[in-house]
């Protein structure tokens, strides 16, 4: 079974099994595991392709790895409570959001080592940054706002209070809208890319964990972790479309032009799905409870 799709495989970070899964997509197999940190969350590639940098909540590091060939190059100590984390465009620098410490820790991608820490609110969790790289727009569960980073000044410039659980955040490939899930509540958070100001607030599923939007901009899709589905929600009129079904606790994307991946915490799966027919197509066992995902 063979979209051909651009990309070769998926990465998957395995919390529970302090492990990362590389899945052929071609033949929708896992063809390889890596071992990690402690309680591996998120990850994100370096625009040029060459690193993959992993974070690691219970060590409290960011693995950087080298691929193809996932050669650990340098462990980089972090705060506490790693999550979230995004790369600049200019390939200069990562973002990563320490929950337990309240912090972002930045990380000079040339020396591999950590640049400056900022405090940004209570409970970071998930960072995102545009395509032009002048803001970084951090989830702060704790303290229930926004933050908006500006990668000038290194300064909190907007603290958004937006409900109470803000979780997953995602910025539109056109870089127009900020789109902001909360945990708590059937509520998303729609911003304008440039003012943040305020546009909307739509309803969809419950107990919001991921949001992401499709490469042609044309849907938002969230997942809903208590009723294990996804929202798929079209962008031009802000109304859910349909819902998806997929296994146990959905949590987190990872998004082509040819498929979504959807990681499944609780099934210990990952579910991928045809981004032109919105079905989904098979589900895969990975690790014990998979989180972060990339298309590679």
């Amino acid at each position: 079974m063979s979209l051909k799709c651009p990309h070769k495989y998926l990465i998957v970070a395995n919390s529970g099994s302090d492990n990362i899964s590389i899945i052929d997509i071609n033949r929708f197999e896992v063809i390889n595991s890596i071992k990690c940190g402690e309680y591996p969350m998120m990850m994100e590639l370096s625009l040029d392709r060459r690193l993959l940098l992993v974070t690691n909540r219970d060590s409290c590091d960011v693995f950087v790895y080298k691929v193809p060939d996932f050669n650990l190059l340098k462990t980089i100590k972090v705060g506490e409570g790693t999550a979230g984390i995004c790369v600049t465009p200019d390939r200069k620098y990562a973002f990563v959001a320490n929950e337990y410490s309240h912090s972002l820790s930045i990380i000079d991608l040339v020396r591999l080592r950590v640049y400056r820490t900022l405090n940004i609110g209570r409970g970071p969790c998930v960072t995102v940054t545009p395509s032009h790289g002048r803001y970084v727009a951090t989830t702060c569960e704790e303290s229930h706002n926004v933050a908006i980073i500006f990668t000038n000044s290194y300064r909190v410039q907007y603290s958004l209070n937006l409900f109470e659980g803000p979780l997953g955040i995602t910025i539109t490939p056109d870089d127009k809208e900020i789109y902001v899930a909360d945990f708590l509540s059937r509520k998303i958070a729609i911003l304008d890319g440039e003012t943040f100001r305020i546009m909307n607030y739509i309803e969809a599923g419950t107990v919001h964990i991921g949001i992401k939007c499709s490469l042609d901009n044309k849907y938002v899709f969230v997942t809903n972790s208590d009723s294990d589905n996804i929202s798929v929600i079209d962008r031009d009129s802000q109304i859910e479309k349909t819902k998806i079904l997929c296994q146990d606790n959905p949590a987190e994307f990872a998004v082509s032009h040819k498929l979504l991946a959807v990681s499944n915490r609780g099934a210990g799966s990952i579910s991928f799905i045809n981004m032109k027919s919105l079905t989904k197509i098979k589900d895969i066992k990975v690790g014990v409870n998979p989180l972060g995902m990339v298309f590679y």
